[in-house]
């Protein structure tokens, strides 16, 4: 059985910030990850590829480690999470409903949102795909830029 990623959409600032720090960095999402969660939770790490907000092509790739559904993680485990923000968002309010810790963040060679494959029938994403989050299927093959 092939493994879970994520798709999802950032800010270039905030992506380039967490290239550049050695210690993971979390990110809000206006989604509730819960699929997500659950497969962070059986395999233990999930790669996460990230198009910067209005590109069309995945341009990072990195790992996340930590999911926190706001509406349902523990006080204390929101506040962990969001005291590893960047500099560029620290002072934000809690405001998604999800909560989650990237590391390994790293720039990538440029590839269409159709090279990711849709976990729920294998399909590839469409390459106008609007939303800012998918479960689809972790590449083979790395796209280290």
């Amino acid at each position: 059985m092939h493994r879970r990623a994520v798709f999802t959409r950032n800010h270039k600032i905030h992506l380039e910030e967490a290239c550049n720090r050695k210690e993971p960095t979390a990110f809000q999402s206006e989604k509730k990850w819960s699929g997500a969660q659950g497969w962070l939770k059986k395999q233990k790490t999930l790669k996460v590829y990230i198009a910067p907000v209005g590109d069309p092509k995945v341009m990072y790739e990195g790992i996340i480690v930590e999911i926190a559904l706001v509406d349902s993680a523990p006080e204390a485990t929101i506040k962990k999470l969001l005291a590893a923000r960047g500099e560029e968002t620290k002072k934000e309010e809690c405001w998604g409903k999800t909560v989650y810790l990237l590391s390994d963040c790293r720039p990538i060679l440029a590839m269409s949102l159709s090279a990711l494959l849709k976990a729920k029938d294998g399909t590839p994403l469409s390459d106008d795909y609007k939303y800012s989050y998918s479960i689809v299927l972790e590449r083979d093959t790395p796209a280290v830029a």
